[in-house]
């Protein structure tokens, strides 16, 4: 098996359309060696496991089984996976274009403890917009959080972590990073290139999952005995166009929505 493999693990449950759109996504990428696919489905009881059938050709394995939520199909998803890196494309989400994987996978680096950031095209169904990453991170850059869909992480680092915390039923892929940033034995690279098409109608982007959100990041900061403080120089970050772009682009959209 090639040392750089990428594991892209799908995870859905009655999203039959949103699937369909991920799987013609993941077919379409070249240099199908490059990688391995995943599928992990919750039991759907729409056309979404009929829609998987249909794509075994490109499935190198695949279960439908009760879950405790999306974090626990990502775990599922991470124990069966064989690749260094692995890659969430959850079900609805799709590249950027057909070549990402193969142009990635020439960037990744061969290290175990360094996490590859890339942009995301966020859209909404009227506009869109870039959004990429300053070549060097700050703590306001972890308490604002990535888009998990541009991040390519190690498998060896999943394992270390013991994978994502069911506990949090939202942000458990943005408490993996604190986790990662506050241990200092992990390296973030970020890159320019657009990895994926990120639509704002996703749980963790919903205006009604704001309030679970801001409790589920109080109880992070309970549990590692701080207290979350907003500070003169948070808010400031906040009003860095790059970041302020961002956050009226999902307030916008919040209320394209509602």
């Amino acid at each position: 098996m090639n040392n750089l493999q990428i594991s892209i693990i799908t995870v859905n449950r009655n999203n039959a359309d949103g699937l369909a759109q991920t799987l013609e996504s993941v077919r379409a990428q070249k240099k199908r060696n490059q990688f391995e696919y995943i599928v992990i489905d919750g039991a759907s009881i729409d056309t979404s496991q009929i829609i998987i059938r249909e794509n075994e050709d490109i499935i190198d394995f695949q279960i439908s089984e009760p879950d405790k939520g999306i974090y626990d199909a990502m775990n599922k998803g991470v124990l069966k996976a064989t690749g260094k890196y692995v890659y969430f494309l959850n079900s609805g989400d799709v590249f950027c274009n057909d070549n990402v994987i193969y142009n990635i996978k020439k960037l990744l680096p061969k290290t175990s403890n360094c996490i590859f950031l890339g942009g995301v095209e966020i859209k909404n169904h009227y506009f869109s917009m870039n959004w990429v990453l300053p070549k060097k991170l700050s703590y306001f850059d972890f308490l604002e959080g990535f888009c998990h869909q541009a991040m390519f992480i190690p498998l060896e680092l999943l394992i270390r972590e013991n994978g994502y915390k069911t506990q949090y039923k939202i942000v458990a892929d943005w408490v993996f990073m604190m986790d990662c940033f506050r241990k200092n034995d992990v390296k973030w690279i970020t890159s320019s290139l657009l990895i994926t098409n990120y639509n704002t109608f996703g749980v963790s982007s919903s205006p009604r999952s704001k309030k679970q959100i801001e409790n589920e990041k109080k109880q992070y900061f309970q549990s590692n005995s701080e207290n979350e403080k907003i500070s003169w120089s948070y808010f400031f970050y906040r009003l860095k166009p790059r970041v302020l772009y961002k956050r009226l682009f999902f307030k916008i959209s919040g209320f394209l929505k509602v």
